[in-house]
């Protein structure tokens, strides 16, 4: 009787293992890799936004050489997206395989700031020159050549009502009104 439960047993484990295996196989999952640069001087282009449409949590940004990895992204069709302010966003279709290199060239594209939206005082996404409180936008850049030496809140400072004061070479005190 009990070999009997145990050859059952043994059983339902066997198709279960078996049950269980075959959709992990089927989401095989891939690293993408590359570069992004700017199309006028293929100069590297940090701190671009790269996802992959229709999947939350796969995004990453490129360093200060331009270079990304994308990782646990499942093999097959996929959109790209890659985003950056002052650029148009570009998107590129593919079919993931592992191992694999996309490098893309970004064109620089002006900004009007009347189209840059904000979550301020209302906590409700809007135009920025519709809130109904200061708001300063800083762009990226200034912020990547402050950070690289350690004094990125001093580009804080150039936003209205900011008082920024160090107190030590990498120790700030921000007030803000």
């Amino acid at each position: 009787m009990v070999s009997k439960h145990i050859r059952f047993l043994s059983l339902f484990l066997g198709l279960l293992l078996l049950s269980t295996s075959a959709p992990l196989a089927a989401q095989t999952v891939a690293t993408i890799r590359g570069v992004v640069t700017r199309s006028e001087d293929k100069g590297p282009l940090a701190g671009v936004v790269v996802s992959v449409k229709g999947l939350t949590g796969t995004g990453t940004a490129s360093g200060t050489t331009g270079k990304y990895t994308l990782v646990r992204i499942p093999v097959g069709p996929q959109t790209l997206l890659f985003r950056y302010p002052g650029y148009a966003q570009v998107e590129r279709s593919l079919t993931v395989t592992d191992g694999m290199s996309v490098d893309v060239a970004m064109e620089s594209k002006p900004v009007n700031l009347a189209d840059i939206t904000v979550t301020a005082a209302s906590k409700e996404p809007e135009r920025i020159v519709e809130a109904p409180a200061a708001v300063t936008s800083i762009e990226p850049r200034v912020l990547q050549t402050n950070s690289s030496t350690g004094q990125a809140p001093m580009a804080l400072a150039q936003g209205s009502g900011v008082d920024v004061t160090q107190s030590g070479v990498n120790d700030f005190n921000i007030n803000a009104r």
